[in-house]
């Protein structure tokens, strides 16, 4: 019983709604038409918004699908000093605060934040000084003629601040540092060789 009334209801309905949304296409060309707008102008004027549309929406979907490949890649990280671009085109130096589908947040050096679309870091040059490999550091200081004690002391008390130095603790444990005294040239010297770390 209920069917075929709301059948009916929308025989009803839809020719006069239809009926109206050709009325009001028809007074909408014509006053178009009033302001001497061709008809090839009125079709052009109405993909505007869907072109618009369009771009945005690429643009989108670019900058989600660069930011998962580089999430996948592994290509950076947060907390990762980088840089982005090249001398030629400019170059970005900071450090990732976040990363998101669309963007990625820097924090500059001047400790100003940027905001780069993944489109944009994807098509530039990146540099991750994160990953940079790490190299031993020397050390030599001139210190004053000492006696071989006062050299013994000084030698464990340095092995001892710098293993306690938490920065070190597990690349001291691993390789060990190397603190030697030497003479050279009449002049005493004591000689610090740091393990393969990024920082101090």
């Amino acid at each position: 019983m209920c069917r075929p009334q709301a059948a009916r209801t929308r025989r009803r309905f839809c020719p006069a709604s239809s009926a109206a949304s050709r009325t009001f296409s028809s007074l909408l060309v014509q006053g178009a038409r009033s302001l001497g707008l061709t008809s090839v102008t009125i079709l052009a004027l109405s993909s505007v918004p869907a072109l618009a549309i369009s771009l945005g929406t690429q643009q989108l979907i670019r900058d989600s699908s660069d930011g998962f490949s580089l999430f996948l890649d592994g290509q950076l990280k947060v907390g990762d000093h980088c840089t982005i671009g090249t001398p030629k085109s400019g170059k970005i130096d900071g450090t990732v605060l976040s990363m998101g589908m669309r963007s990625i947040c820097l924090r500059l050096k001047n400790g100003s934040q940027l905001s780069m679309p993944n489109s944009q870091v994807a098509g530039s040059v990146v540099t991750n000084h994160s990953l940079r490999s790490a190299e031993p550091l020397e050390l030599r200081l001139s210190i004053p003629k000492l006696e071989t004690q006062a050299l013994a002391d000084l030698q464990s008390r340095a092995q001892a601040l710098l293993t306690a130095t938490q920065d070190l603790a597990s690349a001291s444990t691993a390789r060990g540092l190397a603190i030697a005294c030497y003479r050279c040239c009449r002049t005493q010297h004591l000689l610090i060789k740091l393990p393969n770390h990024h920082h101090l």
